[in-house]
């Protein structure tokens, strides 16, 4: 059963009656694990991940309990659990599952399939975030080397190259995540997976775009995956909220006129009057907090930005969801920057300091992190106190 826009609801119910009725009259049947799979996939779109992980975990109960049981849709299900753990903050239960769906997928279909593929690199994605950088790269070099050349069957090698160049952008490299990024697009554009492919792609790759200084083409493709996003999907949803928080960004950093700076403004203040319910299960709210806190540093406001900063940290401290550790080490820059605008410069240097040492943890040595960093310690060891 295929997701189409605004069929959630009539969906979620035709699984929760078929459910039930295999529960009843059916419970051996091998398509009722099938079944609690596909709500757990629809549950998890909808952003209801404790009821995904429930329904993925009871698939795996069931489908394991069957006699003839299928291991290649049980990777599938693990795999899937693994990606619901990770919303719910849960990361060793996530590693197991997506190290159980890795195993199983190597024994059935093989490594070089899209199952393997694609749970690799969500796994490599789920580390990446947590900040265990080295052990994410070699995971997604071991997914890489497993995809066949000239892959046909299907675009689970785009979507497990797609995630990937997201590492990328993410780790200061985003030069070399921008031609995957633009052939995912492409390729999802006419063959597409699911519903909302081509507007996380679009998204992708204005996130990509931003970081190489193609501010226009950033601007662009954020405001095709906002408009897509606000379209098809509740607007308090994770990923609605981060796509116009990016946006927000954009148009802050690069504004055209005043009207880009009031149009960022109200959307951060959109991101965080209608994300309250979806704060536990993403960052979206801490960086619109540190965007306002730059904005209230540029126009002079050092103290103000302390004080939004003050609330980044506090909307990063109610996430339970893993989310990329790299948004505090930015948070601890800005706040150096701050101190150090209103002359607190001991407090300055030591925020500065460790950020350099986060950031060389976290990030690829030629980030803009790093260099950013780098660059304030410098200046902070040249200032004097007045």
């Amino acid at each position: 059963m295929q997701a189409t826009p605004d069929s959630t609801h009539a969906r979620l119910d035709a699984l929760r009656r078929g459910i039930e009725l295999f529960a009843r009259f059916d419970p051996h049947s091998p398509s009722y694990p099938a079944a609690l799979a596909n709500a757990a996939t629809a549950r998890l779109q909808n952003a209801e991940y404790v009821d995904a992980a429930d329904l993925d975990a009871r698939a795996i109960g069931v489908e394991e309990a069957l006699t003839d049981r299928d291991d290649t849709d049980l990777a599938v299900i693990y795999s899937n659990y693994g990606n619901a753990l990770s919303k719910l903050g849960r990361f060793a239960e996530a590693e197991r599952a997506f190290d159980t769906s890795a195993a199983l997928s190597r024994r059935t279909e093989g490594e070089h399939y899209g199952t393997y593929w694609r749970t690799l690199q969500d796994h490599a994605s789920m580390l990446y975030l947590h900040g265990a950088r080295d052990r994410a790269l070699a995971m997604s070099e071991e997914m890489l080397k497993a995809i066949p050349e000239n892959w046909k069957a299907n675009t689970d090698d785009t979507l497990a190259r797609e995630g990937f160049a997201d590492m990328l952008t993410r780790d200061g490299c985003a030069s070399q995540a921008v031609p995957l990024l633009e052939a995912a697009l492409h390729v999802l554009t006419v063959r597409p997976r699911h519903e909302y492919d081509v507007r996380r792609a679009h998204r992708l790759l204005g996130e990509a775009y931003d970081a190489v200084g193609r501010h226009e083409e950033a601007r662009a493709s954020l405001q095709l995956a906002l408009g897509d996003y606000e379209a098809h999907e509740p607007h308090d949803r994770p990923e609605v909220l981060e796509v116009r928080e990016r946006w927000a960004h954009v148009l802050l950093e690069h504004p055209r006129d005043d009207a880009d700076m009031a149009a960022a403004r109200d959307s951060l203040e959109r991101v965080l009057t209608e994300g309250a319910a979806a704060a536990p299960h993403t960052a979206a709210l801490a960086i619109a907090h540190e965007d306002l806190a730059q904005m209230a540093l540029d126009s002079g406001q050092a103290s103000a930005a302390l004080q939004e900063l003050q609330r980044a940290e506090s909307a990063l401290g109610r996430i339970t969801a893993v989310y990329d550790v790299r948004i505090a080490d930015d948070i601890l820059l800005l706040r150096a920057e701050a101190l150090a605008a209103l002359r607190r410069l001991p407090e300055a240097r030591a925020a500065a300091t460790q950020a350099l040492l986060l950031t060389r943890s976290h990030d690829a040595a030629q980030s803009a992190r790093v260099s950013r960093a780098s660059s304030l310690v410098a200046r902070l060891a040249g200032m004097v106190v007045s």
